[in-house]
């Protein structure tokens, strides 16, 4: 649903008080600026506004819980109702939509796998971030859109992984060649069509297929390494992953057989298709 909105709109100069009392706004400077409900308000003396942040924070004060499109209709109703029913005939001039994919083990493993695979992504060049301690992958399309994708585990306090995958239109107007107004947006057509983008972008995506967590977390110390080593080179042939690394490339060295003994990684690409199936499983439970 909705993760960030940024709304533009406008009212009669006679209801600017009004409006700003409504939406928790204080007087600055000639312009009324305050926020509500998680919402950043900023109100002009022409009466023209802007109202962004998250609609999905803004009914249940996270964006990790459950979140119905009925209950985002009502968002859109009472934003409506204190904006003296101009919400809905303004325009959205950038959006985010997300899903929070549940995932088997920490949303690191296939941020990192994602980020690593970058050599075998070519159309889909995944830039790493780290933003409040967090690490993201971010692919970029230019100036009109991009995909995000961040762990929300901590975040959401609950015994579960979570990753948050969103598609974000920076520009609507050169993205969609106009500005939508906020009653073409909550369509259930424009909100699907967004998901439709989400799970282009997932099942396109590369990622290692030969990397398994639990692989991982059942191996000594001193052998992740090697597991790592392998599995993040794109290397597929291990004597030529030692001979770059200096080592000896011989069968019957200790190197050798140390990294044979270990290598046996999902060749089913297990996190993708994990990733495809619980994508498909958050887009169909929504309802319209």
């Amino acid at each position: 649903m909705y993760c960030f909105v940024n709304v533009k709109g406008h009212v009669a100069i006679t209801d600017i008080e009004d409006l700003a009392k409504n939406l928790n706004a204080t007087g600055f400077r000639g312009y009324y600026k305050g926020k509500f409900r998680n919402l950043l308000i900023f109100i002009k003396p022409t009466g023209e506004y802007n109202i962004k942040g998250s609609f999905w924070k803004y009914a249940l004060g996270n964006n990790t819980s459950r979140f119905s499109y009925g209950e985002f209709l009502e968002v859109i109703h009472e934003l409506d109702s204190l904006t003296f029913g101009t919400f809905s005939s303004s325009y959205a001039t950038s959006t985010e939509v997300g899903l929070n994919v549940p995932t088997t083990y920490d949303p690191s493993h296939y941020l990192m796998s994602m980020i690593s695979s970058k050599h075998k992504n070519r159309g889909i060049i995944l830039n790493p971030e780290f933003k409040q301690n967090n690490l993201w992958a971010r692919r970029s399309a230019g100036t009109t859109h991009c995909y995000k994708c961040y762990n929300k585990t901590l975040e959401s306090k609950m015994p579960i992984n979570l990753l948050r995958i969103e598609h974000v239109i920076k520009n609507m107007k050169m993205n969609r060649g106009r500005q939508l107004k906020v009653e073409e947006i909550i369509q259930p057509a424009f909100i699907q069509e967004q998901y439709g983008l989400i799970r282009s972008f997932v099942n396109e995506l590369a990622i290692l297929g030969k990397y398994n967590p639990a692989i991982l977390e059942s191996l000594r110390p001193q052998d992740k390494w090697r597991y790592l080593a392998y599995c993040n080179s794109g290397i597929d042939n291990p004597r030529t992953l030692l001979n770059i690394m200096g080592m000896d490339t011989n069968t019957k060295s200790r190197e050798y057989k140390k990294l044979m003994r270990i290598l046996t990684g999902d060749k089913e690409n297990g996190l993708k298709n994990e990733l495809i199936r619980m994508v498909e499983k958050e887009i169909d439970s929504v309802v319209f």
